[in-house]
């Protein structure tokens, strides 16, 4: 009798250090993220974090490292076989990564879930889209480019602001302007005020304007298209207005924001909370400047990953679809951040969170959903975006003539590309 009652009792034990043991091995994964995206996003996750997991009992950790240091910390953890299971790279510094097979397929898990990619701007989803077909990161923002410019600036120098223009806001108008605004107002003989801010930047922006590309596909190209007509054409536009009208400033000493130059087409919404709350002049805001094809602008999205070391997909992929896969939690990101959310809805709702925006703000939602945008060129070849911004920055600044500069460029991106294939 007594050894029955012994049984049951250790029958009894064991069952309940295997529920304790079950309860105290919860389901825990590890978000990395970046210093680039900013302390705002970091506060944001670590908010959303509490809530995730006092609703699924999923624990999120939340890491983050310096930029510099970010690729670096990743190989590092999953080569010591503790993979993070959620990152949030940017197409720019991807690159290599995506090739490599380190982020997992999310299509499945898309496909499976119904997550609405018609909500979402399709330059956005085709660049976070391999060229077989996997779909890399799920989007949680989206930084369309257009045009902002001081509104008091203009109407100072009798000029038609880039927003009254309208349909009239060209690449024609943005030269004739540019030349307008620029001038050397305390006579020592140096330009002090200027039309353009950051025009190098996104130069191949106006390529796509005139119906143009500089790769033959956004994601993974397998050439470089330097030499074609439209982009001689495009490049000799820009370097007569940078070269040699000397119309534009990439120097900090004057920007838009300091009210030392008239317009800037290189930046999305982020600049309203960064830059554009602080200043002392009235702003506005306007899509891009149409080319002979269309009004093309780059469509920046950030977006989360799941690695394909993860230990834990099926949680990873709730937290990511607890982030971005709902309107109340988009806008929240954007009340803290300023950004753009990724999805319609939310996009639709921005002014409702994000205060003092000038009456055509949807323009960012326009821009966004243009179906002539694109997102960042995801090019993993070593040392090939390093020397377009070589040759380039030569144009740019007078050392190299166009013709010269892209043929030579060309020859060597040649080299480049078939040493990879």
């Amino acid at each position: 009798m007594v050894s029955r009652q012994l049984t049951k009792l250790l029958y009894c034990v064991l069952l309940f250090a295997l529920a304790t043991g079950a309860a105290g091995a919860a389901t825990e994964i590890t978000y990395l993220t970046y210093s680039g995206h900013g302390a705002e996003w970091r506060i944001y996750l670590e908010e959303m974090a509490e809530r995730f997991e006092a609703r699924t009992g999923i624990k999120v950790n939340v890491m983050q490292v310096a930029s510099g240091e970010y690729t670096p910390k990743v190989t590092s953890m999953i080569a010591g076989g503790v993979p993070p299971d959620v990152t949030d790279y940017h197409p720019a510094i991807a690159g290599a990564l995506i090739g490599k097979g380190l982020f997992e397929d999310l299509r499945p898990y898309i496909e499976r879930d119904k997550i609405p990619l018609d909500q979402i701007p399709p330059s956005t989803v085709a660049g976070l889209t391999t060229p077989d077909g996997a779909i890399w990161g799920l989007p949680w923002d989206t930084y369309p480019m257009v045009t902002f410019f001081n509104v008091d600036m203009f109407a100072q120098l009798g000029l038609v602001n880039p927003q009254q223009l309208g349909e009239n806001w060209t690449l024609d108008q943005l030269a004739t302007l540019s030349k307008r605004l620029t001038a050397d107002t305390n006579g020592d003989g140096v330009n002090d005020r200027f039309g353009t801010y950051h025009l190098a930047w996104r130069w191949e922006m106006h390529v796509h304007q005139n119906g143009g590309v500089i790769w033959d596909q956004l994601v993974y190209p397998t050439k470089g298209i330097f030499t074609t007509p439209v982009v001689r054409q495009t490049v000799n536009f820009l370097a007569d207005l940078m070269a040699v009208e000397k119309t534009n400033s990439e120097s900090g000493s004057y920007t838009t924001w300091n009210g030392r130059v008239g317009m800037t087409l290189a930046y999305g919404p982020g600049v309203i909370e960064t830059y554009l709350r602080k200043v002392s002049f009235n702003w506005g805001m306007a899509m891009q400047p149409k080319g002979s094809h269309s009004r093309a602008a780059r469509v920046n999205p950030d977006s989360v990953q799941i690695l394909a070391a993860s230990k834990n997909k099926e949680a990873a992929w709730q937290w990511i679809t607890f982030l971005v896969n709902n309107t109340e939690h988009q806008l929240e990101m954007t009340k803290m951040t300023g950004r753009l959310p990724a999805y319609r809805e939310a996009m639709l709702q921005y002014n409702k969170v994000v205060p003092g925006l000038p009456s055509n703000w949807t323009v960012f939602v326009e821009t966004a959903f243009d179906p002539a945008s694109y997102s960042p060129y995801v090019v993993p070849q070593e040392g090939a975006n390093d020397l377009v911004s070589s040759y380039m920055g030569k144009i740019w600044n007078g050392q190299l003539a166009p013709e010269v500069a892209l043929e030579q460029l060309q020859a060597e991106l040649d080299v480049i590309m078939a040493e990879s294939f």
